[in-house]
């Protein structure tokens, strides 16, 4: 899960980028300022100086708004990733339980029947002999 570190990482980065901006820019309108002889402390000082803390705020503001929609978007991703595991999941289980079905009660009478090996028996022997008509039993059958 996202977490708020996660998006305070992302703020850093952004604030990162931006801050350097903001003071440049600062820098350029106290120029602009004192180049036109507006003087510090004065009210076109003030009025000036309250429009860039305006657009620094909202340059700000759409910091946290970017990080907010960052750490949206990695947690609907992570939803996403989540629910194609379990899907995946869910399916292999099925196909395990069907391949359990399909062998488990019974085999498909399509399947070829496994024949018993039968055990080759030894007949009796029978010996009969011309001068004694008394049959004698074979040695496994004793």
């Amino acid at each position: 899960m996202i977490s708020a570190p996660d998006r305070a990482r992302v703020e850093q980065a952004l604030y990162g980028r931006i801050d350097p901006q903001l003071q440049i820019e600062r820098s350029n309108i106290e120029q602009r300022l004192a180049d036109q002889g507006i003087r510090y402390g004065s009210q076109a000082y003030g009025n000036a100086m309250m429009d860039y803390s305006r657009q620094a705020n909202d340059a700000r503001l759409a910091v946290t708004q970017t990080a907010g929609q960052e750490q949206q978007r990695m947690m609907e991703m992570a939803a996403q990733r989540a629910a194609f595991q379990n899907q995946a999941q869910s399916n292999a289980f099925q196909q395990m339980a069907m391949r359990g079905r399909s062998i488990t009660p019974a085999a498909p009478s399509s399947w070829p029947r496994r024949r018993r090996r039968s055990t080759p028996q030894t007949p009796a022997v029978v010996n009969i002999s011309t001068s004694n008509t008394r049959s004698a039993r074979s040695p496994l059958t004793r």
